[in-house]
Protein backbone atom coordinates (compact mmCIF):
# COMPACT_ATOMS: atom_id res chain seq x y z
CA UNK A 1 0.00 0.00 0.00
CA UNK A 2 1.18 3.46 -0.83
CA UNK A 3 0.02 7.05 -0.55
CA UNK A 4 -3.14 7.81 1.38
CA UNK A 5 -3.76 4.17 2.30
CA UNK A 6 -0.33 3.73 3.92
CA UNK A 7 -0.44 6.93 5.99
CA UNK A 8 -0.07 6.52 9.77
CA UNK A 9 -3.60 7.82 10.30
CA UNK A 10 -5.17 5.57 7.63
CA UNK A 11 -8.33 3.75 8.74
CA UNK A 12 -7.56 0.69 10.84
CA UNK A 13 -9.93 -1.37 8.69
CA UNK A 14 -7.36 -1.30 5.91
CA UNK A 15 -5.07 -3.49 8.00
CA UNK A 16 -7.58 -6.31 7.59
CA UNK A 17 -6.95 -8.08 4.26
CA UNK A 18 -10.63 -8.91 3.73
CA UNK A 19 -11.81 -5.34 4.18
CA UNK A 20 -8.96 -4.04 2.04
CA UNK A 21 -9.99 -6.44 -0.75
CA UNK A 22 -13.64 -5.35 -0.41
CA UNK A 23 -12.58 -1.70 -0.72
CA UNK A 24 -10.44 -2.55 -3.74
CA UNK A 25 -13.32 -4.38 -5.43
CA UNK A 26 -15.73 -1.50 -4.78
CA UNK A 27 -13.28 1.14 -6.07
CA UNK A 28 -12.57 -0.98 -9.14
CA UNK A 29 -16.28 -1.44 -9.89
CA UNK A 30 -16.90 2.31 -9.60
CA UNK A 31 -13.90 3.08 -11.81
CA UNK A 32 -15.04 0.56 -14.43
CA UNK A 33 -18.55 2.08 -14.41
CA UNK A 34 -17.16 5.58 -14.95
CA UNK A 35 -14.73 4.51 -17.67
CA UNK A 36 -17.34 2.67 -19.72
CA UNK A 37 -19.99 5.34 -19.20
CA UNK A 38 -17.47 7.97 -20.30
CA UNK A 39 -16.79 6.00 -23.46
CA UNK A 40 -20.54 5.61 -24.06
CA UNK A 41 -21.08 9.36 -23.66
CA UNK A 42 -18.26 10.07 -26.11
CA UNK A 43 -20.14 8.13 -28.79
CA UNK A 44 -22.54 11.08 -28.98
CA UNK A 45 -19.82 13.60 -29.82
CA UNK A 46 -20.66 15.10 -33.19
CA UNK A 47 -24.29 13.95 -33.19
CA UNK A 48 -25.89 16.53 -30.92
CA UNK A 49 -28.51 18.88 -32.38
CA UNK A 50 -26.40 21.97 -31.67
CA UNK A 51 -22.79 22.84 -30.88
CA UNK A 52 -23.49 23.63 -27.21
CA UNK A 53 -24.98 20.19 -26.62
CA UNK A 54 -22.09 18.58 -28.46
CA UNK A 55 -19.52 20.35 -26.31
CA UNK A 56 -21.51 19.55 -23.15
CA UNK A 57 -21.63 15.83 -23.98
CA UNK A 58 -17.90 15.82 -24.67
CA UNK A 59 -17.27 17.52 -21.32
CA UNK A 60 -19.45 15.02 -19.47
CA UNK A 61 -17.57 12.19 -21.16
CA UNK A 62 -14.22 13.69 -20.19
CA UNK A 63 -15.40 14.12 -16.58
CA UNK A 64 -16.49 10.48 -16.33
CA UNK A 65 -13.16 9.24 -17.69
CA UNK A 66 -11.34 11.59 -15.30
CA UNK A 67 -13.29 10.16 -12.36
CA UNK A 68 -12.33 6.68 -13.50
CA UNK A 69 -8.66 7.67 -13.63
CA UNK A 70 -8.75 8.97 -10.04
CA UNK A 71 -10.42 5.78 -8.81
CA UNK A 72 -7.93 3.58 -10.70
CA UNK A 73 -5.11 5.53 -9.03
CA UNK A 74 -6.60 4.72 -5.61
CA UNK A 75 -6.86 1.03 -6.50
CA UNK A 76 -3.26 1.16 -7.72
CA UNK A 77 -2.19 2.73 -4.42
CA UNK A 78 -3.86 -0.12 -2.52
CA UNK A 79 -2.09 -2.93 -4.36
CA UNK A 80 0.82 -1.26 -6.20
CA UNK A 81 -0.62 -1.72 -9.69
CA UNK A 82 -0.58 0.65 -12.64
CA UNK A 83 -3.75 2.73 -13.20
CA UNK A 84 -3.23 2.37 -16.96
CA UNK A 85 -2.89 -1.38 -16.57
CA UNK A 86 -6.14 -1.49 -14.60
CA UNK A 87 -8.00 0.59 -17.17
CA UNK A 88 -6.63 -0.84 -20.39
CA UNK A 89 -4.62 -3.96 -19.55
CA UNK A 90 -7.40 -6.27 -18.38
CA UNK A 91 -9.59 -8.60 -20.36
CA UNK A 92 -13.27 -7.77 -20.75
CA UNK A 93 -14.14 -10.51 -18.25
CA UNK A 94 -11.97 -8.84 -15.59
CA UNK A 95 -14.07 -5.66 -15.60
CA UNK A 96 -16.53 -5.26 -12.71
CA UNK A 97 -18.82 -2.63 -14.19
CA UNK A 98 -22.60 -2.69 -14.01
CA UNK A 99 -23.92 -4.41 -17.13
CA UNK A 100 -26.36 -1.53 -17.67
CA UNK A 101 -23.54 0.80 -18.77
CA UNK A 102 -22.54 -1.60 -21.56
CA UNK A 103 -25.94 -1.63 -23.25
CA UNK A 104 -26.95 0.23 -26.38
CA UNK A 105 -27.22 3.94 -25.91
CA UNK A 106 -30.45 5.92 -25.99
CA UNK A 107 -31.49 8.97 -24.04
CA UNK A 108 -33.68 6.83 -21.78
CA UNK A 109 -30.93 4.25 -21.20
CA UNK A 110 -28.48 7.04 -20.37
CA UNK A 111 -30.87 8.41 -17.75
CA UNK A 112 -31.46 4.89 -16.41
CA UNK A 113 -27.72 4.20 -16.23
CA UNK A 114 -27.04 7.44 -14.38
CA UNK A 115 -29.89 6.71 -11.96
CA UNK A 116 -28.74 3.14 -11.33
CA UNK A 117 -25.14 4.21 -10.74
CA UNK A 118 -26.28 6.93 -8.34
CA UNK A 119 -28.21 4.30 -6.41
CA UNK A 120 -25.23 1.92 -6.48
CA UNK A 121 -23.00 4.66 -5.05
CA UNK A 122 -25.50 5.42 -2.30
CA UNK A 123 -26.35 8.86 -3.63
CA UNK A 124 -29.79 10.31 -3.29
CA UNK A 125 -32.03 10.02 -6.33
CA UNK A 126 -32.77 13.20 -8.27
CA UNK A 127 -34.34 11.59 -11.35
CA UNK A 128 -37.73 12.55 -12.66
CA UNK A 129 -40.22 9.70 -12.65
CA UNK A 130 -41.51 8.98 -16.16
Amino acid sequence: MTGLWAAPNAPGALRDAGQREALRAWLLAMADDDLILGHRHSEWTGFAPDIESDVAMSSISQDEIGHARLLYEQVGALDDTSPDGLAYGRTSRAFRNAVLVERGYTVLSAASAEEALSFRRGERSTAVTL
